[in-house]
C-alpha cells in the first residue's frame, strides 16, 4: 500500500504520512515554504507507484489531469514530475517555477532532480509574452531573495549568475513522431539488415524500475517515438502531431548531471511532431546542452542559447524540422559546440550511412553563433554519423578553438549543404565539402560582449556584409520559414528579439529596452502665465500635449492647440497658457 500525502489548509501545515514503501526521493525535501508556495510534486502531482527494483518501489510524481499554473503563486519543483494520461499542463504568463536538486549518493533513485517531463499523448502550453515571460530557474534565485535556506542544504544561495549551472533539471517533451533509432539484426553493417525501432528512451533520467507494460525495451514514462509499428501511414499522421505550444519561456541554470554522459538538457524535444508550436525560448547557463532534438519533425524559431557548458543546439536520431532565427553565445569559460549535429549510423561510428533510412535532415536558416569570449574549448559545429541537412544564411563568429568544423570520420552525410553563410576570422577555413560560403570576413555587428555591461547587440551594423546578402530559397514547400534579405538571426532594421524577456536582458547584457509610446520629459516650469514642457523627441515623429486640472474628466486638448508638434531628434520645448483659475495641472506628452 502506498501512503499518500495530505495537505492541510495552508502549506505551512503540510503534513507527510509515510511508510517504508516510500523511496527517499518521494519525501518533501523543501523546508521554509511560505503560505501560498506550491510544491508541484507533492501539492499538485499524484504520487503513484510505477515499478519496482528488487522489491523496492520507485515512485514518480504524475500530473494525470489538466492543471494550470498562474502568476499569482510561487511554484517549487523538487523532483521529476511527469505530465501523463493525456493531461495538459498550462503555464500562464508571468509564472515562475523554481527547481531544486538533491544528491542522495551513488545508487539511489534519481527522482530528486526538479524536472518536468511531458510524456507521449500529454501536452504543455506555455503562455508567456514578450513583456511577461514564463521563467523556470534555480531555487537559488528565491533563496537569495528571501534570505532563507529553502532546500535544506545548509546554505543560503547567492543570486545565480551566468556561471551558475546544473542546479536543477530541465524540461523534456516526448512525442509520437518519427525517430530513427536503427540497429542491425545480425550486427553485420554490410548486408542491409537495418531495423528501425521507431522509438527510444529519453536520456538524463534513470528510470530504474519504471514499469514497461507494452513489452518493448523502454520504460513507459520515458519512451518517445512511434510505438505502433513501421506503417508509413501511421508515421505520417504522427509526424504532424502536437504536444502543445511554448512561447516566451526562459529556462535558466539547469542541466543537472546524474553521471558523466547522463545529464539533463535545458529543453529536450524527443519525437515531437510538427503540430507543436515552439518559439521565443531561451536556455541560459545550462550544464548540458541548451536544446536537443531526438528525431521528430517539430519546427522552431527565435531560440536563444546563452553560456551553455556543452552544446547550444544538438540534433540526433533522424530529426527533420524547419528552424529559423537561432542565437547562441559563449563566454571565455567555453562550452562544446554551437551545433552538435548527428545523423543516422547503423552499428555505431563508421557503420552504414542513414541516408534513405530516415537520416537527420533539418533545414536551418538565419543562425548567429558568437564565441564572445574566444574560448579555446568551443567549436562552431560538429558533424557526426553522416549528418545531412541544410544550413543557410547564417553568421558564425571566430570561434577560439582554432577550427569551425570538428568533423568525425563519418561526419558528413550525402545531402549536407551549406549556402549563404558568413564565417568570421582567420580560424574559419572552408572544408572540402563546403566551398560556397564566405570565410575570413568580419560580421560587422553593432556590439559584442560576454559581460553584463549592456553592450551585447548582435544586429548587423550599417555597412555589415550581412545586410542584403541572404541566399534566397523556395518557401512554397516550407511555409514555416521566411525569406529575409539579411544573414544571421537579427534584422538590422528591426527590434532585437532577445530584448525584454530573456536572462540576457534581466542581468544586463543587453542595452536597456526602449519603451515604445513613452516620451522622456526633460524639464517643465511655470513661467508667468505660461507652462513650459521640454521633452526628448524623435525625428519625423509628431507629438501632442493634453492636460487635466483635476483628473476627474480625463485629459483634454491644450487650449492653444498643442498638437502636431514635430520631433527634431533632440529636445523640443513647448509652451502653453495655463487655464484660468487652475491651481494645479496634470499634463501628458505622447506620440500622435
Amino acid at each position: 500500500m502506498i501512503t499518500k500525502r495530505t495537505l492541510a489548509h495552508t502549506l505551512a501545515g503540510l503534513t507527510c504520512l509515510t511508510n517504508t514503501a516510500y523511496s527517499q526521493s518521494a519525501e518533501s525535501r523543501l523546508i521554509n515554504l511560505q503560505a501560498g508556495d506550491v510544491n508541484i510534486a507533492t501539492d499538485i502531482a499524484t504520487l503513484v507507484e510505477v515499478g519496482s527494483n528488487a522489491g523496492t518501489p520507485v515512485l514518480a510524481s504524475q500530473i494525470t489531469s489538466d492543471v494550470t499554473l498562474t502568476a499569482n503563486q510561487t511554484y517549487f519543483l523538487q523532483e521529476e514530475v511527469f505530465v501523463s494520461n493525456g493531461a495538459t499542463l498550462t503555464i500562464e504568463a508571468g509564472a515562475i517555477i523554481y527547481g531544486a536538486s538533491f544528491e542522495l549518493g551513488a545508487g539511489t533513485s534519481d527522482n530528486v532532480v526538479g524536472s518536468i517531463i511531458v510524456t507521449r499523448g500529454a501536452d504543455i502550453v506555455v503562455q508567456g509574452t514578450a513583456t511577461n515571460p514564463v521563467v523556470m530557474t534555480t531555487i537559488d534565485s528565491i533563496e537569495s531573495l528571501r534570505n532563507i535556506d529553502i532546500d535544506d542544504d545548509g546554505v543560503i544561495a547567492d543570486a545565480p549568475t551566468q556561471e551558475t549551472t546544473g542546479r536543477w533539471g530541465g524540461l523534456a517533451i516526448l512525442g509520437n513522431a518519427f525517430v530513427a533509432n536503427f540497429t542491425d539484426s545480425d550486427t553485420d553493417p554490410t548486408n542491409g539488415n537495418e531495423i528501425n525501432l521507431h522509438e527510444s528512451s529519453i536520456e538524463g533520467f534513470g528510470g530504474v524500475g519504471f514499469a514497461n507494460t507494452d513489452g518493448d525495451a523502454f520504460s513507459d514514462l520515458l519512451e518517445f517515438g512511434n510505438s505502433a509499428n513501421s506503417d508509413p501511414s501511421v508515421l505520417a499522421v504522427n509526424n504532424a502531431e502536437s504536444s502543445g505550444s511554448i512561447q516566451f519561456l526562459s529556462i535558466r541554470h539547469g542541466g543537472f548531471a546524474l553521471a558523466d554522459g547522463n545529464e539533463i538538457n535545458g529543453l529536450t524535444m524527443a519525437g515531437v511532431g510538427s503540430g507543436t508550436v515552439i518559439d521565443h525560448v531561451e536556455v541560459a547557463s545550462n550544464e548540458d546542452d541548451a536544446f536537443e532534438w531526438f528525431g521528430g519533425t517539430v519546427n522552431t524559431s527565435h531560440l536563444v542559447a546563452s553560456f551553455s557548458n556543452d552544446d547550444a543546439f544538438d540534433i540526433d536520431l533522424g530529426h527533420s524540422g524547419d528552424h529559423q532565427f537561432w542565437f547562441a553565445i559563449y563566454d571565455s569559460t567555453g562550452g562544446d559546440h554551437g551545433g552538435e549535429w548527428d545523423g543516422t549510423a547503423v552499428n555505431g561510428d563508421n557503420g552504414v550511412r542513414g541516408d534513405g533510412l530516415g537520416n537527420s535532415q533539418p533545414f536551418i536558416a538565419n543562425v548567429t553563433f558568437l564565441d564572445a569570449g574566444s574560448s579555446p574549448t568551443t567549436e562552431a559545429f560538429r558533424f557526426d554519423d553522416f549528418f545531412s541537412g541544410l544550413l543557410i544564411n547564417s553568421a558564425i563568429d571566430d570561434f577560439g578553438a582554432g577550427e569551425t568544423f570538428d568533423n568525425e570520420p563519418d561526419g558528413v552525410g550525402g545531402f549536407l549543404g551549406l549556402a549563404g553563410n558568413f564565417f568570421a576570422g582567420a580560424n574559419n577555413v572552408a572544408p572540402a565539402f563546403d566551398p560556397g560560403n564566405t570565410y575570413n570576413t568580419s560580421l560587422g555587428l553593432v556590439s559584442v560582449s560576454d559581460e553584463p555591461n549592456g553592450l551585447l547587440d548582435p544586429r548587423p551594423a550599417a555597412g555589415s556584409p550581412l545586410i542584403g546578402s541572404a541566399f534566397p530559397f523556395d518557401t512554397s514547400q516550407r511555409p514555416f520559414l521566411e525569406n529575409v534579405s539579411y544573414v544571421g538571426a537579427f534584422d538590422p532594421d528591426g527590434e532585437l528579439f532577445i530584448s525584454g524577456w530573456t536572462f540576457l536582458q534581466e542581468v544586463g547584457f543587453l542595452p536597456a529596452p526602449v519603451e515604445t509610446g513613452e516620451v522622456e520629459i526633460v524639464d517643465c516650469a511655470v513661467e508667468g502665465a505660461n507652462f513650459r514642457i521640454d521633452f526628448n523627441s524623435e525625428l519625423n515623429v509628431s507629438y501632442m500635449i493634453t492636460f487635466s486640472t483635476d483628473l476627474t474628466d480625463g485629459f483634454s486638448s491644450i487650449v492653444s492647440g498643442q498638437t502636431g508638434i514635430p520631433g527634431t531628434g533632440g529636445v523640443v520645448s513647448s509652451t502653453f497658457l495655463v487655464p484660468g483659475g487652475a491651481s494645479r495641472i496634470f499634463f501628458r506628452v505622447e506620440e500622435e
